[in-house]
């Protein structure tokens, strides 16, 4: 893990190991540790991160900056497939839910002012502003 910070922002580059969404939640809370929305910066950091390891490929690289109240994550990485399609599948988060796909970026889509993604080349960077997370 390299990991590097400048004021109010954190650039992490994470090696894709089934550990890193947890280094990854660790360094955040080091770097903002005057957040009082701890868990819902921790979920979001959390499912960003374990997308990247599951579904992509090579080292995990995030990036978060804080603006006042607001927060924006950025987690990037290499896909296999340059014209992948992300949508959250919000039906999985029911108690009838019968497979776990799509459960990761409908809690970010929940948890987030708002998300997107975008693919350049064969690298997919995916972002979540998150607001109300200091008091």
């Amino acid at each position: 893990m390299h990991m590097g910070t400048d004021g109010d922002t954190l650039h992490l580059v994470l090696e894709p190991k089934r550990d890193c969404a947890r280094l990854a939640r660790e360094a955040v809370l080091e770097t903002f540790p005057d957040v009082t929305a701890r868990d819902t910066l921790e979920l979001v950091v959390s499912e960003l991160v374990t997308n990247a390891y599951l579904h992509g490929d090579g080292a995990i690289e995030m990036a978060i900056s804080r603006l006042d109240n607001t927060v924006q994550v950025v987690v990037s990485n290499r896909v296999n497939d340059p014209h992948v399609t992300l949508t959250p599948e919000s039906a999985h988060l029911g108690s009838n839910a019968e497979t776990e796909n799509g459960r990761g970026l409908a809690l970010v889509e929940r948890l987030s002012q708002s998300w997107d993604y975008s693919v350049t080349g064969s690298r997919l960077s995916v972002s979540a502003i998150v607001t109300g997370l200091y008091q």
